[in-house]
């Protein structure tokens, strides 16, 4: 069995996976659920029903599992890795430091949930209540950081404005995020946009689409463009 952590949401929030939620395992588990499958980072729309089902929990990522059930579906579903960690099982008692990064540069790059939750047919999950966070978007980075609440003399920040860093200018201008140390950004009429300066690079996006920023550095990558940060 393997068992991953879901956490109830408390937004709307695209930025993170979503488990669905499935029967429970049995009386003596009441809080033990079948994983009826995963969702990758929904739309705005599906998030919203997401969180109005009561249904649908974030992938926090935290698992608890036996190694030998996770090896078992690492063999079973994905034999790139399983080969890749061969020489570890066969030298169990051999491992050292650089055993183990050859093994890490072999394996392929694939998400844990990719590879093998969202094939294996006995992934249960427990709803939990804790707080927590990715820090994986950057409304998510400001919350944690507890930037941008209204003082009540700020005019930018009681139109919803959120500051993470910088200096913050705001004219007809709402719900914004900004992070530029460097410099003042100035917003005039415009609303969920995050500005992101990072000296060499100024990123402006829906803040919707903020978690979707691995698409502006494969582009960057494909022109050649690696001194950028």
């Amino acid at each position: 069995m393997l068992v991953t952590l879901g956490v109830k949401p408390t937004r709307p929030d695209t930025g993170y996976g979503y488990i669905e939620v499935g029967r429970r395992a049995n009386r003596r588990h009441p809080g033990l659920h079948v994983v009826s499958r995963f969702v990758e980072k929904p739309v705005l729309k599906v998030a919203k029903r997401y969180l109005a089902s009561g249904k649908h929990l974030w992938n926090a990522g935290v698992f608890i599992w036996e190694a030998a059930s996770f090896l078992e579906d690492v063999e079973r579903f994905a034999p790139d890795l399983h080969r890749a960690l061969a020489p570890l099982r066969e030298r169990p008692r051999g491992r050292n430091k650089q055993a183990v990064a050859s093994a890490y540069r072999r394996a392929p790059s694939l998400p844990v949930d990719v590879a093998i939750l969202e094939r294996s047919d006995r992934v249960w999950t427990i709803p939990v209540k804790f707080a927590w966070s990715d820090v994986g978007t950057w409304d998510s980075l400001a919350d944690e950081l507890g930037v941008g609440t209204p003082t009540g003399r700020d005019a930018a920040l009681r139109a919803g404005n959120r500051v993470i860093a910088g200096e913050l200018l705001a004219i007809d201008a709402k719900d914004n995020l900004v992070w530029s140390e460097d410099r003042m950004v100035a917003l005039l009429g415009v609303e969920d946009l995050a500005v992101v300066d990072t000296g060499d690079v100024i990123l402006v996006t829906k803040r919707s689409s903020a978690s979707d920023v691995k698409r502006i550095v494969a582009a960057l990558k494909d022109r050649g463009r690696d001194d950028l940060t």
